[in-house]
Parts: C-alpha cells; sequence; structure tokens
C-alpha cells in the first residue's frame, strides 16, 4: 500500500492490490484498482486487462468480462503473447457459452 500511497499511478501496484482484492472476493473494489492499471498502456497491460476481464466475470458481469476479454485478447494477439493468448481464448470460451444460456 505504501506504493499507491506514494504514486497513484504506479500500475503494478494496484495490480498486485487488486489480485489480493479478488482473492478476498471483493470484486467491486479489486476492479477499481484494475482500472487503473489500464494507462499508461505498456507490454503488461494485456496482463492488467485479463485480470479485470475475469474480476469482472466472478463479480458477474458477464457483459464487461467480455468487453475486456475481446479487447485484451487483441492486444495479447498484437504483441504475440501466445501463452497468454491460449488463457484468454479459453476465457472467453466459457463466458460466450455461458451467455448464450
Amino acid at each position: 500500500m505504501k506504493a499507491i500511497e506514494r504514486r497513484q499511478d504506479y500500475p503494478l501496484a494496484h495490480f498486485h492490490i487488486g489480485r489480493i482484492l479478488v482473492n478476498q472476493k471483493k470484486y467491486d473494489e479489486a476492479i477499481q484498482h484494475f482500472l487503473k492499471t489500464l494507462t499508461p498502456e505498456s507490454d503488461s497491460t494485456p496482463t492488467y486487462l485479463f485480470a479485470l476481464s475475469a474480476a469482472y466475470a466472478r463479480a458477474g458481469n458477464r457483459e464487461n468480462a467480455l468487453v475486456y476479454g475481446r479487447r485484451v485478447r487483441e492486444q495479447a494477439a498484437a504483441r504475440g503473447q501466445t501463452e497468454l493468448l491460449r488463457s484468454i481464448d479459453r476465457d472467453l470460451r466459457i463466458l460466450e457459452t455461458t451467455a448464450s444460456h
């Protein structure tokens, strides 16, 4: 938390806090931290977007989970992040199947 106090714009700190909050099932708070990781954009942005999409899914917000899931898929593909892309594709298939039922 001290990193956030010193630098509000420190994406990696927000990412780690978001992950802790997800583990505590505090999804709305986690989402707020993950949203702060999206700017400035970097090579880590796809990882941050993926965490955001997953947090929305766990919170039961499939619509935003799909929006961010598709966005992260585009970014991971553009950056050649194949391992992340496999995970994204798996999660998108689950979300899309669940959303259609």
